[in-house]
């Protein structure tokens, strides 16, 4: 089994060890599946500022799994698929939280956790990419930062987010921390907006594709956990239920071209990079999964 290391200790792994966070200075194509807007490089520093101590809070809940190997393929699928993101100035981190709950966090600026319960509900390496690329384009889209209503460009106390980091004063530092609790409630609790669910929905599944994944990931994962992330009631009009993304991205599955061939899974990659990440009763049940 995997175990937990301290919070800070563990980003400092996943930021150091780790080593394959994917970088804006990369020459391939990126998609263009969202409305350009003017980004300084300071933009994405800021946002990675809070996203830091964010993904601190995450990890003093959830500890990180000390399975190095693990977290080496994770970030080499994870930095595969960034590179086309539409995101330049994010640098994207990726990391295994020790949980047996089906879930994946991003934060801004680019830190991406999985849950171990996650993979083990996956069966190959196109459903991870797909679910990579989702986490993927919350940061690529600034939902996080949008939910929180903080202007990214905003000189103002109000919503500025540049403002907030640099504050010194107590005002400040309370704004911050409850800019850190809020965020930590859309993560864990409220979830995004249904708008947002299924842009992030959409573009991951672009990503994959463009990757050369299967386009079919997604839908797959899907349909067998009945969604991920904070789940909306089927009743809540504000957040898509699994259902509707299921319908959402099969809509978006017929339009899309995919070239060439049907794209791939890797699932004998994915297998073999994952097989010490679980003992063997937790592997028999991923076998079982599987079937």
């Amino acid at each position: 089994m995997c175990q937990g290391n301290k919070p800070v200790s563990a980003l400092v792994v996943m930021v150091m060890v780790i080593g394959l966070a994917a970088r804006a200075d990369c020459g391939r194509q990126r998609i263009n599946v969202i409305a350009k807007e003017q980004e300084a490089p300071a933009d994405w520093q800021t946002e990675a500022w809070f996203g830091r101590k964010l993904a601190a809070r995450i990890l003093g809940s959830i500890p990180l799994c000390d399975c190095p190997a693990a977290n080496r393929y994770l970030n080499l699928v994870g930095s595969g698929l960034a590179l086309y993101a539409p995101a330049p100035g994010a640098v994207f981190t990726f990391g295994i939280l020790d949980s047996e709950k089906v879930n994946a966090y991003a934060t801004p600026g680019g830190y991406i956790f999985v849950t171990k319960g996650a993979i083990l509900r996956m069966r190959n390496e196109a459903e991870l990419a797909a679910v990579l690329g989702h986490e993927i384009a919350h940061v690529s889209c600034h939902h996080m930062v949008k939910s929180l209503g903080l202007n990214r460009h905003q000189d103002s106390a109000v919503g500025g987010m540049a403002v907030l980091v640099g504050g010194t004063t107590g005002s400040f530092r309370q704004a911050i921390s409850q800019g850190l609790e809020k965020g930590l409630e859309i993560l864990f609790d409220t979830g995004y907006s249904r708008k947002q669910e299924l842009e992030a929905d959409r573009i991951g599944m672009q990503l994959a594709v463009t990757a050369g994944y299967r386009k079919d990931g997604l839908v797959n994962f899907l349909k067998r956990i009945h969604g991920f992330e904070a789940s909306a009631a089927e009743d809540d009009r504000s957040h898509p239920t699994w259902k509707v993304r299921l319908q959402q991205l099969e809509a978006s599955m017929d339009g899309l071209h995919q070239d060439p061939g049907p794209g791939q899974t890797r699932e004998e990659r994915f297998n073999e990079a994952f097989a010490q990440l679980f003992d063997s009763d937790i592997g028999d049940e991923h076998n079982r999964s599987s079937r």
